[in-house]
């Protein structure tokens, strides 16, 4: 198992991934409870709060889990695969090119240190 003193891209990952989940939690709090009160299920279609609140809570978990996964693959294989750099950068430009005000732009950042985490 390799040792990891300084900053990863699982590490990017995960910490954009836990104020993306906050900050939905937050902005869209009163959402959920009307889900559960409505059924649940089949509760989130034509309602704008509701896609957002699910798709801010789905994704920033999933930047946790990716930044979680990526973390213990280096830490274990002591580098990523080679098409994590280019993936993360992707996905930031085409998100940050359709969304300029948004999080995607911290992807970069991510992107970067998925270089620079290779052998």
């Amino acid at each position: 198992m390799t040792r990891l003193l300084r900053p990863t891209a699982g590490d990017a990952l995960a910490t954009v991934g836990v104020p993306h989940t906050t900050g939905g939690l937050a902005k869209y709090r009163k959402a959920l409870p009307e889900m559960v009160r409505d059924g649940v299920i089949d509760t989130i279609e034509d309602d704008p709060d509701r896609e957002a609140a699910v798709w801010f809570r789905t994704n920033g978990a999933s930047l946790i889990l990716m930044g979680f996964l990526a973390r213990w693959t280096q830490r274990q294989t002591g580098t990523l695969p080679f098409f994590v750099g280019p993936m993360l950068f992707g996905i930031g430009a085409v998100g940050a090119t359709l969304m300029r005000r948004s999080g995607f732009w911290a992807l970069f950042v991510a992107g970067i240190l998925a270089f620079t985490d290779r052998d």
